[in-house]
């Protein structure tokens, strides 16, 4: 009875069951949505938020990937022990507060050459070098003492230049403008929200990673002899062409 597809009973299960996929692994596409907001229960969201800092320094070269933490004053608890990894740039090592002020006014500076140096390609018959290296930061509750509408600028204007990342935040109206996507935590599941696909929703158990974890392998990371990225001035020793 296709009337009760949608009503308590086996057919609701029966769609349940073929709706899920057990240990399949589950992507978030941050060049699609630029930035992903993550809510709900504190530890959940932390989790998440480790889970993706670490996997995202471990699966990418420092040339590749710089990273930045904007933790407001009060908020940097849990954070100190993963800035000091190669990746770090844009004031990750520096402590919380006015650093975080710093660090987003480094990051709009660097959106608005690279979005000038885009424009100036325009009309080329060329296609334009992506921007190298990405950055990804990790914004949480507390630095939201910075100008709202600098990180509004942040979130909107990043992603076309390669800046990308996640926002902490305890509720969906909290977040900033311009997240591609939120994640919703609980306890024992995640659910996906994407913002640019008219909501379309997806329910995950995350394999996550827990902070003593995460800080045990930025330590591996800080003492594997990883050269640091060179100034922003040099040339990059590879480009990727494809």
């Amino acid at each position: 009875d296709v009337a009760s597809w949608d009503s308590p009973g086996p057919a609701q299960d029966l769609r349940r069951a073929a709706a899920a996929l057990p240990a399949a692994p589950a992507t978030v596409d941050l060049r699609r949505l630029g930035f992903l907001g993550i809510v709900g229960e504190p530890a959940a969201r932390a989790r998440l938020a480790h889970a993706m800092w670490i996997e995202c320094a471990v699966l990418h070269w420092p040339s590749e990937v710089r990273m930045s933490i904007l933790a407001g004053a009060g908020a940097s608890a849990g954070w100190e022990d993963l800035r000091a990894i190669p990746h770090s740039d844009l004031g990750g090592e520096r402590g919380a507060g006015p650093a975080a002020h710093e660090a987003l006014a480094a990051l709009l500076s660097l959106v608005e050459r690279r979005a000038e140096a885009a424009n100036s390609h325009a009309g080329s018959p060329t296609p334009a070098i992506p921007a190298l290296p990405a950055h990804f930061v990790v914004i949480t509750p507390g630095s939201f003492g910075l100008e709202r509408q600098d990180l509004d600028r942040l979130l909107e204007a990043g992603p076309g230049c390669g800046v990308f990342g996640v926002v902490l935040d305890e509720r969906i109206e909290d977040l900033p403008q311009g997240c591609g996507a939120i994640a919703v935590c609980s306890r024992d599941q995640v659910e996906i929200i994407d913002c640019r696909q008219s909501g379309v929703r997806q329910f995950l158990r995350p394999d996550d990673v827990d902070p003593r974890q995460a800080r045990s392998l930025a330590g591996l990371l800080r003492h594997a002899g990883l050269p640091r990225p060179e100034p922003p001035h040099r040339l990059p020793e590879v480009i990727h062409l494809l």
